[in-house]
């Protein structure tokens, strides 16, 4: 037998190791325990009498150079990410935070309709999730701002009114609007910001936030 065992006799050895014992075999065959006990793992592993299994080979695909700008590209892109307004940082990447517009599989159909012969769908997944990427549901579905500049203030307000307001219309109202306006802030409160010429943040008030106020 070679040194690896895996010729013929072992194939012939590995048909009956199951159906004996280490002691029946041994004084039968005159052969040593370790040699039965590698019959019994061959025939496990490879069924008795079966010639050896191949082991599959596994070929890793490498991200080409122009793969990686195509991805920078895209998650640089304001339609997809908006950047930390206080410019946190990533700790692994020490890079700002990038705050997904979309939900990962909506990213995934537009970069794959983009790029399609980019990354393939498992590595754009993995570097989500190990990258410096941060998606809504990670902040309880708060866009950005909310989630850096405090969203449980709201919890807070309602506390105050339900303390403070004695008079029960008047307390439902307010906290009916509290409640409306932190909707509103998961729905798109970011597309009302623009920035002008001087470079001053303006809110575009529009027809819900005035009928608040108001």
């Amino acid at each position: 037998m070679n040194k690896r065992g895996f010729d013929g006799k072992m194939r012939i050895l590995s048909v009956i190791a199951d159906n004996f014992g280490h002691r029946k075999i041994r004084e039968k065959l005159k052969i040593s325990n370790d040699l039965i006990s590698a019959a019994k793992k061959y025939a496990h592993t490879n069924g008795p009498g079966c010639v050896v299994m191949t082991k599959p080979i596994i070929i890793k695909s490498r991200v080409s150079e122009i793969q990686n700008q195509e991805f920078e590209a895209f998650f640089a892109d304001k339609d997809n990410v908006t950047m930390s307004m206080s410019y946190k940082v990533d700790s692994k990447t020490n890079l700002p935070l990038l705050y997904l517009k979309d939900n990962k599989k909506a990213l995934w159909d537009k970069f794959e309709a983009t790029y399609p012969d980019g990354i393939k769908r498992a590595s754009f997944m993995a570097r989500l999730a190990n990258g410096r990427y941060v998606y809504r549901k990670d902040l309880g579905g708060l866009c950005n701002i909310c989630n850096e500049y405090g969203y449980e203030v709201f919890d807070t307000l309602i506390n105050i009114i339900q303390l403070n307001i004695n008079e029960k219309e008047t307390k439902n109202r307010l906290i009916h609007d509290v409640e409306k306006l932190r909707l509103h802030l998961r729905r798109g409160f970011e597309n009302e910001l623009s920035v002008n010429e001087n470079g001053h943040m303006i809110f575009l008030l529009n027809s819900f936030m005035a009928n608040i106020i108001h």
